[in-house]
């Protein structure tokens, strides 16, 4: 049976998770997880819990996909644009140990599937898999970042995990909410990063044009190129020469925020699927998951389970 293009009267529920986020929050967040070599396992630990929080939010997970960046994810950007995501410092080579440790138990213990795809990012394979499974299916693709709120529509969801001073939990974004967040739909959030910037990936913006700015002009002007050709009437000046000096940079910047959501992914994620229900046998995601909290006591049962 095909994972992908099954037809159902009833559109089950497809879960992608971007594990990459969870990976570094983990890493930075959590206290060490010893087993019994004293070797860290912080990040499988903290996937593991995020995974299982997820039950808790989602009642029905017919198909679920954790979703890694692979060791050169940034390839393709960088061929582009060299200096993208150059103020980041290099990756601490034991969380990068950590992140092919949690890969490894959720493929082969756990019956997870688990995707990368050399050169491009987690956010590109989301996207393409968002893309295909929501032809058949409801698709909720869970992370914090907002960049994927440019792959909503009437059957992708964007499932944010917030933590702020004034929030906590989990938001459901659909096409109402991803406007009422950023005060743009979701296929102009390239558009907003190419004019507010991008500093986790060291996109550049223009010179005091925040959120709300970026909205305005959204809302008068629905793309970057629309605004171009209507410059001629733009009566806020410095925005209109930044825009007229910074042309190549505005539609660069927004080619690298534009999610890529057609990879050749199809047989990657049918094979993922395939060997995730052999290890998995009889158990749905939400069983399995929910077992493990049940049976093992955190973390040390758990990680040694695995050695």
């Amino acid at each position: 049976m095909s994972v992908i293009g099954n037809n159902q009267e009833k559109r089950e529920n497809f879960v992608i998770v971007d594990a990459n986020a969870f990976v570094h929050s983990c890493f930075h967040g959590y206290s060490p997880c010893l087993d019994a070599k004293k070797e860290d396992h912080r990040v499988l630990y903290g996937i593991m819990n995020s995974l299982v929080d997820l039950t808790f939010q989602l009642p029905q997970i017919d198909y679920l996909y954790v979703i890694f960046d692979p060791p050169d994810g940034s390839l393709y950007r960088k061929s582009i644009y060299p200096a993208y995501k150059a103020n980041r410092p290099p990756t601490d080579p034991d969380l990068a140990r950590q992140k092919i440790v949690a890969m490894k138990v959720l493929e082969d213990h756990l019956g997870i599937p688990t995707l990368t795809y050399p050169g491009y990012e987690a956010d590109d394979i989301i996207g393409t898999l968002a893309k295909l499974a929501a032809k058949e299916y409801n698709v909720i693709v869970v992370s914090p970042d907002k960049d994927l709120a440019q792959l909503v529509d009437d059957n992708v969801i964007l499932l944010r995990k917030i933590k702020t001073r004034y929030e906590r939990g989990y938001k459901a974004l659909n096409t109402s909410k991803v406007y009422e967040n950023f005060g743009v739909y979701p296929n102009q959030i390239p558009d907003w990063l190419a004019l507010v910037g991008d500093k986790a990936d060291n996109l550049p913006g223009l010179e005091k044009v925040g959120d709300k700015t970026a909205a305005s002009l959204l809302n008068m002007y629905p793309s970057i190129e629309h605004m171009f050709a209507m410059l001629h009437q733009f009566d806020n000046q410095k925005i209109k020469i930044q825009m007229e000096e910074k042309r190549d940079t505005i539609i660069l910047v927004k080619k690298l925020a534009t999610i890529i959501c057609d990879l050749p992914l199809m047989t990657l994620a049918e094979e993922a699927i395939v060997k995730a229900d052999k290890i998995r046998t009889h158990h749905r995601y939400h069983e399995k998951l929910l077992l493990i909290k049940k049976h093992y006591d955190w973390p040390e049962h758990f990680i040694s389970l695995f050695k």
